[in-house]
């Protein structure tokens, strides 16, 4: 493996004026400067791993206000194989593990890498602000080889004549929604939207206007490792402002996807972490003091990276699993059968899901319906936080409600029983199911109904034989095929 090589080209800059036309200081005019970073990697180098990140250096000039990046890569003679490369940035601070010096992550995609001291000339995967002189790192995440390797090549242009950067890292825009609605009552979410912010089609406006007109109640930004978007949380709720809006990222590590929802807006969590390596307890820990949740993606998605495969034992604090991604598939079973392994092993943990939405016209389901006191950040977030929350496949239905003691106990929260006496009744309503089947669901309990009405109600008589340590109970709404049309968090219960 040879090392990269880095060679300076400073290009020349001619001006000729009219004799009559007064001469411009040399200091006025300076040309762009080039660097070429450029090597090749051995298809042993490549992993689903953070250890085959390479950081590439480069000295940034005094004066610079624009960056760009452009690559060239060799993937061998065989033009049906494709290496898969990750590119990202980081400033003189440096790239150490939770350091401050990140400045973007744009993955794969190939536009080029823009960047200045301000939003609307940067490539959206980048945080504009200050260009200081000094020592930057190019990260290449080489994840997946040809079998002949890597070639690569960075042409790294600086420009000088552009509007000057700021000094400082501009703060998120403050976005302060306060609340929307002070009902208390069921509220419909996605919480899983990708932007141009990451690898999705759309701007944040446009998703959120898309989200507002399928019926959506609120709405999590999670752009893949970036809070970029976090900049654009105000001006795209100025446009709707009965629309909530809620701070987020895709955690997107070599071991798996995670959303954390309720982040601080602009916050970094540094993704470049493996299984086994004792980091993630910590990611979930900052989640948490910041106030969000930990959401486990797609545990058994097929796409690279997307399959959880971090050890039990390091995300025992996790908040939810996504069980529904998407359109209802195979792997979306496997998580349900995940989940509920989870819950008959004495674990409480949430059943959550998002639409995963990247570009133009992919379907908006499954939706979260959230039982909160008021449409509003806080009350949203604690909702999600007591899994007060049902899934299904629209704004529009069917609705599936699971409730005891006259409707003050919700999904997620706890029944008491007296043993061995008496009994609690437990509701299931069912609202644009006809033609479903519902099925009612504990650690010994799976009882199927056929739901022959528009608007069912479900009563079971819980008593204190039949709750038993680890018991619960939640329903689901399957259609013919087998497909979810709904399914509940469960009501937990215990004996007194």
């Amino acid at each position: 493996m040879s090392a990269p090589r880095f060679l300076i080209r400073f290009a020349a800059l001619f001006l000729f004026f009219p004799a009559s036309t007064p001469q411009l200081s040399a200091s006025a005019v300076k040309p762009p400067q080039n660097i070429i970073i450029e090597g090749r990697r051995a298809p042993s180098e490549a992993a689903v791993s953070a250890t085959s990140i390479r950081y590439s250096p480069f000295l940034v000039p005094e004066g610079v206000t624009r960056i760009t990046v452009k690559r060239s890569y060799d993937h061998g003679p065989d033009p049906k194989q494709r290496n898969t490369v990750d590119l990202g940035l980081f400033d003189p601070r440096g790239y150490r593990y939770g350091g401050p010096g990140f400045r973007g992550w744009q993955g794969g995609h190939p536009g080029d890498l823009v960047l200045t001291g301000h939003a609307d000339t940067s490539a959206p995967w980048y945080l504009p602000g200050p260009i200081p002189a000094g020592r930057w790192h190019l990260a290449q995440w080489y994840i997946r080889p040809t079998p002949s390797g890597l070639g690569y090549r960075y042409t790294v242009t600086f420009d000088f004549d552009g509007p000057k950067p700021p000094r400082r890292m501009r703060a998120v825009p403050p976005y302060r929604p306060g609340v929307l609605n002070p009902k208390p009552g069921w509220y419909a979410g996605n919480l899983h939207t990708h932007t141009i912010h990451s690898d999705g089609g759309r701007t944040l406006a446009e998703v959120v206007a898309r989200n507002r007109a399928a019926g959506f109640d609120f709405m999590a930004s999670t752009d893949h490792n970036t809070p970029r978007a976090h900049y654009e949380l105000a001006g795209a709720a100025r446009a709707h402002p009965d629309h909530l809006l809620l701070a987020g990222v895709e955690f997107t590590s070599p071991f798996g996807h995670a959303n954390l929802i309720g982040m601080h807006p602009g916050h970094w969590f540094d993704f470049r972490i493996d299984g086994g390596d004792g980091r993630l307890p910590g990611i979930i820990r900052e989640s948490h003091r910041q106030g969000a949740i930990f959401i486990l993606n797609h545990p058994f998605a097929g796409c690279t990276t997307c399959s959880w495969r971090y050890p039990a034992e390091e995300w025992q604090e996790a908040d939810a699993i996504e069980v529904w991604n998407g359109a209802w598939t195979p792997d979306d079973r496997q998580a349900l059968n995940l989940w509920d392994d989870l819950l008959r092993s004495g674990r409480r943990i949430h059943a959550l899901g998002g639409t995963d939405y990247h570009r133009g016209e992919d379907p908006l389901l499954p939706v979260v319906w959230v039982h909160a006191d008021r449409l509003s950040q806080p009350a949203i977030m604690e909702g999600l936080r007591q899994g007060r929350a049902f899934l299904s496949e629209s704004p529009k239905g069917p609705e599936l409600y699971l409730t005891a003691n006259e409707g003050k106990t919700l999904p997620g929260d706890t029944l008491l029983v007296n043993r061995g006496r008496g009994s609690v009744p437990v509701e299931v309503r069912v609202r644009g199911g006809k033609g479903l089947t519902l099925r009612l669901i504990g650690p010994d309990l799976d009882r199927q109904i056929r739901v022959e009405g528009d608007e069912i109600t479900i009563r079971e008589a819980i008593t204190g034989d039949a709750a038993r340590p680890r018991s619960y109970l939640r329903a689901e709404l399957l259609r013919e095929d087998g497909r979810m049309a709904a399914l509940t968090n469960p009501i937990y219960l215990q004996i007194r």
